[in-house]
């Protein structure tokens, strides 16, 4: 019998060290997977589509949000970023716990679509 799999979120300002968390635990929890993010601002060099995010155009960004597929989505620096509910089935099917680093007016919106959600609160040092 499998055990059953949950998103949990690392939620912080920015700065706090969620990434470096979440890294150290993707590293040590082989049950666990990253959450790939789309945006719809350009790639930095050495990102890559599908790894790093979902690069999308803004046309297609705001398509997506009309037909439901985001579990949460936001507006950050004139870019827009947001959790596929696709990409999260993905991992918990996978029988990974998807590992989220986002933040905290977007981890309040996830957990109504994933309500078995563990949020985790980085206090900034």
């Amino acid at each position: 019998m499998s055990r059953p799999t949950f998103p949990v979120i690392l939620a912080a300002p920015s700065g706090s060290g969620k990434t470096t968390i979440a890294r150290a635990l993707l590293a040590r929890r082989p049950d666990t997977g990253f959450s790939v993010t789309c945006t719809t601002r350009p790639p930095r060099p050495a990102e890559r589509d599908g790894v790093d995010y979902f690069f999308l155009a803004p046309d297609e960004f705001e398509e997506r949000v009309g037909r439901g597929d985001f579990a949460e989505h936001a507006l950050v620096h004139g870019n827009r970023y947001g959790t596929l509910r696709s990409e999260i089935r993905r991992l918990l099917d996978s029988g990974r716990h998807a590992i989220m680093t986002i933040d905290v007016q977007g981890a309040r919106a996830f957990v109504r679509a994933f309500p078995e959600t563990v949020l985790i609160f980085v206090l900034p040092p």
